[in-house]
């Protein structure tokens, strides 16, 4: 028995990346109804919601749904204009305000392509959530540099819902390190 459900204990889960990897976990914590912010790679596949809608208005011959084309999270969050970066500070420290440039846009968690049939076990389009990342602040030293010297961007991937603020999301990614 689920004790927290029952005496509605608020529970969200923060994790690292690794698990990020881990769809049916994500799906598993989705649908237990629980809200999470996990760490993910570049490479995580996501879908825009304007053409998921699309795609379900479209159908396909025969009827079937076809998946619309799959993103990955540095696509979407590349294909965004720089005034969409907020400055999102999350706590005070020994080393003073902890603050980042963040961004965060409701995607659709996916896997596949459009040429599988929507019976193929690898076609997954997920229920709406939040493709969240963050860049260092300009000319602060960051731990984040590639062998390149380009700062590189985390990523997150979010259940919770879609009147969150940027700063509660920012909060709890954050939550993790303490």
């Amino acid at each position: 028995m689920d004790f927290s459900r029952e005496w509605e204990v608020p529970s969200e889960v923060v994790a690292g990346s690794g698990y990020g990897k881990c769809p049916s976990l994500l799906g598993s914590l989705e649908e237990r109804g629980v809200s999470y912010v996990c760490g993910v790679e570049s490479t995580f596949g996501v879908r825009p919601p304007c053409e998921v809608r699309a795609a379900k208005e479209a159908g396909g011959r025969p009827p079937k749904e076809r998946p619309p084309l799959l993103y990955t999270a540095s696509e979407m969050i590349g294909s965004l204009p720089v005034e969409a970066w907020r400055t999102v500070s999350w706590r005070e420290g020994t080393k003073g305000t902890s603050s980042k440039h963040m961004v965060a846009l409701r995607t659709h968690r996916a896997t596949g392509s459009p040429p599988h049939s929507t019976d193929d076990e690898l076609v997954l389009t997920a229920k709406e959530g939040w493709l969240i990342a963050q860049r260092p602040l300009a000319g602060v030293p960051s731990s984040t540099e590639n062998m390149e010297g380009e700062e590189e961007l985390n990523y997150y991937y979010s259940m919770l819902g879609a009147e969150v603020s940027l700063e509660r999301l920012t909060s709890v990614a954050k939550s993790r390190w303490p």
